[in-house]
């Protein structure tokens, strides 16, 4: 089975194979173990079977949300009918919003205060 390997993992194999090439085998061996056992973690942890509650606090949707998903055939159901799961792998993920800067909130100010300064707009002061 040709599965995807954690970024990481791909690069200590890649380690490994360069120590191998300068004669370091038992490093080289070790730091594949370790990426094997980074792989094996992803896949575990990927395939987890969740609770609606749980799965909202890992994708950021509500539970209700996630359970409309499943209803429509959007979100696969890995429990059953009254018990639904989700494998974490197949969560939508909630896109964050933008924290709004202070510069943000502040620019229609700033830009009546240049426009003022400047004699385009009538100073209120």
């Amino acid at each position: 089975m040709d599965r995807d390997h954690h970024p990481f993992a791909q690069q200590m194999r890649e380690d490994a194979d360069l120590f191998e090439r300068r004669g370091l085998k038992d490093l080289a061996g070790m730091v594949r173990s370790y990426a094997d056992e980074l792989d094996a973690y992803e896949e575990d942890h990927s395939s987890e079977l969740l609770t609606l509650d749980e799965a909202a606090a890992a994708s950021g949707y509500h539970k209700d949300s996630l359970s409309r998903m499943i209803s429509e055939g959007k979100l696969s159901n890995a429990g059953k009918h009254g018990a639904p799961r989700v494998r974490r792998r197949d969560l939508p993920k909630k896109p964050a919003r933008a924290a709004r800067s202070q510069a943000s909130t502040a620019g229609p100010q700033l830009v009546k205060a240049a426009l003022t300064e400047q004699g385009i707009l009538p100073n209120e002061s």
